[in-house]
């Protein structure tokens, strides 16, 4: 370098000088995406995957489980809903069975009750006649005793046959009230209705043959009708008493199969 200090207008002197900046070269070439900035502000997946590997596993976590408590949550919603229609169902058969007698079929004595309660109201309120229709099966524990349950139970499912062919009005009440009693309990009809209607069972039930090893049997009933406009205040009980009263009047008082009371 002593050459150089001692002629510094030699033209073939060189030396070192200070670095130029670069800085607008280098964003020159990264603007035309020359090397080495070929692939320069360029996103691809591998380089994000490369990038935020870590992310993109937890995103995978995530979504996985979301879909699989998407997937349980929709099969406990439907086993709930199975269980709900299999509940309401197991209800309604309870409900039904309770409601009616397993061997006639006719209403229940619970039914019953809730049902007369209803239409009692309404007969009340519109101020209708109700009557009521009480049967029981002459000598009915003395033939079950010796024939036999079967025949006793084929004899009362016969008379409710015939109460069903009686009685066919949708508002009209039919259930089993004892063991060999029935009880019907006839909205908006009146007694002289009600006694005709009582007359068409008797001699429906009259009609019926119960086969035994003997041969064949018939049957016979004793009938008591009632029919009262109920007043404000008052209960179904009455209704029944007196049906019920004139039931024992027409079995012990020899006046026929079928008895009225007002």
């Amino acid at each position: 370098f002593d050459y150089a200090d001692k002629h510094p207008d030699d033209p073939m002197t060189y030396g070192w000088t200070s670095a130029q900046n670069y800085l607008p070269a280098h964003r020159l070439l990264q603007l035309l995406q020359k090397p080495p900035y070929s692939d320069y502000n360029l996103i691809t997946f591998a380089k994000l995957f490369y990038r935020y590997w870590a992310l993109f596993l937890l995103l995978l976590i995530v979504t996985l489980a979301a879909i699989w408590l998407a997937w349980r949550n929709r099969q406990i919603t439907r086993a709930l809903v199975d269980s709900e229609n299999k509940l309401k169902t197991s209800r309604a058969t309870l409900s039904d069975i309770a409601a009616h007698d397993s061997l006639t079929g006719l209403s229940s004595r619970r039914d019953l009750d809730e049902t007369l309660a209803q239409e009692w109201w309404r007969a009340c309120r519109e101020q209708t006649p109700m009557s009521a229709i009480i049967i029981d099966i002459d000598n009915f524990k003395q033939f079950n005793h010796k024939l036999g349950h079967k025949v006793g139970d084929t004899c009362l499912v016969k008379v409710s046959e015939c109460i069903e062919t009686i009685f066919k009005r949708s508002i009209d009440i039919k259930a089993r009230y004892g063991d060999d009693e029935f009880l019907m309990i006839l909205p908006s009809t009146d007694a002289d209705t009600c006694l005709k209607l009582a007359d068409q069972l008797h001699q429906l039930i009259s009609a019926i043959k119960l086969e035994v090893d003997d041969g064949a049997i018939t049957i016979s009933a004793s009938i008591g009708i009632a029919t009262q406009i109920p007043k404000q205040g008052s209960v179904p009980d009455a209704l029944i008493a007196a049906a019920d009263a004139a039931l024992f009047n027409c079995k012990n008082n020899d006046r026929g199969n079928v008895s009225a009371q007002a």
